[in-house]
């Protein structure tokens, strides 16, 4: 663990001033009348009050952020926190922190440039998937709209099947169950 412990902190090293806010901080949400309690695994200050979210990741792979920008996203964890959450204070960052002695590394968004690695949301390019979003705060407004909506299909009662490629369903065991190829001949017969 010390070498591991040593790569992480050289990394850490590299930030902005900040200060440790809580960790496995606890926060009961109530979207739409669904209560949710959630554990933050990392909340940091900046200088100017703003937050950074972190969610600590170990293994070889990045996490994958891009369902993020989607109009239904698919993993909500930072988004939820940084959206809903803290929708009261400025949010600097919401990234994962993937702690691996090989390849240490911050990924996500950030407003500004606060972390290695991460863009500042400005310079995104157009082959970003955040690319249509104005600035951050588009981006956040964003989340709260998407996760609302999610919350209310949950409260009422919507279970339909959605995903986003096939390939979401290598691993299902219930594939039979879930009716695609009569959804899939209600879709075309409602195309014509």
């Amino acid at each position: 663990l010390i070498p591991l412990i040593f790569t992480w902190l050289q990394l850490e090293k590299q930030r902005v001033d900040f200060t440790v806010q809580a960790c496995e901080a606890q926060h009961v949400l109530t979207i739409e009348g669904l209560e949710i309690t959630l554990r933050i695994d990392r909340i940091d200050a900046l200088s100017d009050n703003s937050l950074i979210i972190i969610d600590y990741k170990t293994g070889s792979s990045t996490p994958n952020n891009s369902s993020w920008a989607n109009a239904r996203i698919t993993k909500p964890q930072l988004p939820l926190y940084a959206a809903l959450v803290f929708k009261d204070e400025q949010v600097a960052a919401a990234c994962f922190a993937k702690v691996d002695a090989m390849n240490p590394q911050f990924s996500g968004v950030a407003i500004s440039d606060v972390l290695p690695e991460v863009k500042p949301f400005a310079t995104l390019k157009g082959g970003s998937v955040f690319a249509e979003f104005a600035d951050f705060d588009a981006l956040i407004l964003h989340w709260q709209q998407s996760l609302t909506m999610i919350a209310v299909e949950i409260k009422n009662g919507v279970a339909s099947v959605k995903f986003e490629n096939e390939t979401d369903l290598t691993y299902c065991e219930v594939k039979p169950l879930l009716r695609l190829p009569e959804r899939a001949l209600q879709f075309e017969q409602h195309q014509q």
